[in-house]
């Protein structure tokens, strides 16, 4: 769960009438209801205050029905489903005073509801959110996937580390890409983040946290991702990458550089490349590694006998 905070004062919306903490504010005028969702559950009783000094002439309406009501400064309302929700607004005569938003969140069984993202279907755990790093400089991307398409919003928050939060930034959520699967479109968010002080030699000793709040209509749900930047590494292509045939042989030279959005020096964070060779004769590929620093260029065939490192970057080669 996403921290929470109630406001505690004479001007508050919205106070708790029960000592457990099954409301919070998600952003200003806007509060979670937390619910047990289940058939015949109580639901959670919400004490509204009108955020004004008067006393008298107070009505309360709300967007699901013009009717009045309450007639008093505070009201009580019993939150059990989605038609208890919505926006409640206070007025005197035709001045509106104040309003704030209920939104839900479900609970069944004990597992808060994931309804709003699709689950990228990992093997062993549910993942609702997946991110990559380019390089080791604090800046990384995460995305998720919805079939959603109107009345939503997301937001983001992120840190390093519990007792001690260490800064992240993180950019407004985007829509990326569409795709048609089936009959179904699939929408693709993602946002950028970057570490405030990062330091990118350093050894991590705390993982990042990723907290995306989503909301549809009046849904809430929040999606959590926990990750080292060194476990999230995906390095773009080699650039440069040239093939020459050599004459009279069956050899050809291959260079390449690093990418250039790769952390330097490079003598430091070395990188190891992956080779696949395929001719056009051949039913199977051949797969090699080849450290960074073990060749800058040279012969494909001598430089592949003598690497012993574990493949990274992927150079794929169509051989004649």
């Amino acid at each position: 769960m996403c921290h929470r905070q109630l406001v505690i004062s004479w001007f508050s919306l919205i106070l708790l009438a029960s000592p457990l903490v099954a409301i919070w504010e998600l952003e200003k005028d806007v509060y979670v209801v937390e619910l047990d969702w289940y058939p015949g559950a109580p639901g959670e009783t919400v004490v509204l205050t009108c955020d004004t000094p008067e006393e008298d002439g107070i009505t309360w309406t709300s967007d699901k029905s013009s009717e009045v009501l309450g007639s008093s400064k505070t009201l009580t309302i019993q939150v059990k489903e989605f038609e208890d929700a919505g926006r409640y607004t206070c007025h005197k005569g035709d001045e509106l005073l104040s309003h704030s938003l209920l939104l839900l969140h479900k609970r069944e069984d004990g597992i808060w509801s994931t309804d709003i993202l699709k689950n990228q279907k990992e093997p062993k755990n549910k993942t609702f959110l997946k991110c990559e790093a380019k390089n080791y400089s604090g800046h990384f991307t995460c995305w998720w996937l919805t079939t959603v398409s109107t009345n939503l919003n997301f937001s983001v928050k992120s840190s390093r580390g519990s007792s001690d939060p260490q800064g992240m930034t993180c950019g407004a959520p985007t829509l990326s890409e569409e795709k048609v699967i089936g009959d179904l479109k699939e929408y693709k968010y993602s946002v950028e983040c970057q570490e405030d002080n990062a330091c990118p030699a350093a050894e991590e000793t705390q993982p990042i946290e990723v907290v995306v709040d989503a909301v549809h209509k009046l849904k809430y749900e929040n999606y959590t991702s926990s990750f080292f930047i060194r476990d999230i590494i995906k390095p773009d292509p080699p650039k440069n990458l040239q093939l020459t045939h050599l004459k009279n042989s069956r050899q050809v030279e291959v260079s390449w550089e690093y990418p250039d959005t790769w952390s330097t020096p490079h003598s430091y964070f070395s990188l190891t490349f992956g080779v696949q060779v395929q001719g056009k004769t051949m039913r199977d590929k051949v797969r090699k590694s080849l450290r960074g620093q073990d060749l800058s260029h040279g012969h494909l065939q001598e430089a592949c006998q003598r690497s012993r490192a574990s493949p990274g970057p992927l150079l794929q080669l169509l051989l004649e």
